[in-house]
């Protein structure tokens, strides 16, 4: 039986998700970061981001064609810019990456030093009328652990160019954990991907299996720490 148009709206609300509204947010413990309006700027000229991707890495297939998951991968993701006249958006990534390795020395840094968090807030059509201004909803926030970057690709210069220069940097990370956030009113948002430890205080532990009890018994393991 084929479906009404009345249908197809009332599964969609006719508000499909638009790949170009989202704002991103970076912190680090680059010295250049600490500048609010540096932060603010970068997040003002990102304008090409990625909600991450997971990938499960499988055993070759066995004699009953079965294959078996043996880990998870969490894949690099790329953030491109547009640049300043100054130029100040390939600074601060350069200064963050040697931070990483020191440029005199050769010398790696302490992880803790270098690593950062990234935000991505997936936007809505929808205003956000608690808000009280005319700002975009948001209805998907992924927050990227420990993220740090990985590759600064290179800019080309060219006599016949135009338009605005376009920095991309790859980055390489810990994990993830996503937020949805319900544009109804009075409806609580729904968290996937957060470490076990992290969520302890809000769920019952009354049932919970014997690994979920050696995570949260320990309270500094996350469920990315487990391997099997």
């Amino acid at each position: 039986m084929a479906k009404g148009i009345g249908q197809f709206k009332a599964q969609t609300l006719a508000n499909f998700a638009s790949p170009n509204l989202f704002r991103v947010e970076i912190s680090s413990s680059n010295p250049i970061g600490e500048n609010s309006r540096i932060r603010e700027r970068l997040s003002l000229v990102c304008h090409n981001a990625q909600i991450p991707g997971l990938t499960m890495v499988a055993t070759d297939k066995d004699l009953a064609y079965r294959s078996n998951v043996r880990q998870k991968t969490y894949d690099d993701i790329t953030l491109a810019f547009h640049c300043n006249d100054d130029m100040l958006e390939l600074k601060y990534f350069q200064e963050w990456m040697e931070s990483m390795v020191d440029p005199a020395t050769n010398r790696v840094g302490f992880y803790n030093n270098y690593i950062g968090t990234i935000t991505v807030h997936k936007l809505s059509r929808q205003l956000n009328k608690n808000s009280g201004t005319d700002s975009n909803a948001t209805t998907l926030v992924t927050t990227i652990n420990e993220a740090y970057p990985k590759r600064i690709e290179p800019l080309s210069l060219d006599y016949s160019g135009t338009g605005v220069m376009s920095l991309s940097v790859n980055f390489s990370y810990r994990n993830y954990h996503q937020k949805w956030v319900s544009l109804k009113a009075g409806e609580s948002p729904e968290i996937r991907g957060e470490p076990i430890a992290r969520r302890s205080d809000s769920r019952d532990n009354s049932n919970i299996n014997s690994l979920d009890k050696t995570v949260l018994g320990g309270g500094q393991e996350s469920s990315d720490d487990l391997e099997f």
